[in-house]
């Protein structure tokens, strides 16, 4: 079972899985936690890419997205992806445009509860 191995080679196994199925962005909370230096520049590309589809949606639509499922419904996003700490799709602490109303998602954090290895609050990804 892949809980034999260590923290690194479990992120490393759900990036395969995730990859494998051709997406055009991912998403991910502290990506590189556990992952040797090498795959790191992969795994930023990944997320500039999650980043470009937020930004595409601004763009295209001249407002960010309302919710998640929005940038699947508008194929922005092929599904919205499971954080990497809860395991769960629908656990993500939604980050607003600043000085805007809540009603908006400009970035995502971890809605993991408690404290990573480093000290940092999960919530802070």
């Amino acid at each position: 079972p892949s809980s034999n191995f260590s923290g690194g080679n479990q992120q490393k196994l759900v990036l395969a899985r995730e990859l494998g199925q051709s997406p055009r962005v991912l998403l991910v909370g502290q990506p590189t936690r556990g992952v040797d230096i090498g795959a790191i520049e992969f795994i930023y590309s990944q997320l500039r890419a999650m980043r470009d589809a937020i930004d595409k949606f601004h763009s295209d639509q001249s407002r960010y997205p309302a919710t998640l499922g929005e940038l699947v419904e508008k194929r922005y996003l092929r599904a919205v992806p499971a954080d990497p700490i809860t395991q769960r799709a629908d656990s993500w602490l939604l980050v607003p445009p600043a000085g805007k109303p809540a009603d908006a998602v400009f970035d995502l954090r971890s809605g993991a509860k408690g404290l990573a290895r480093d000290g940092s609050a999960y919530a802070s990804w």
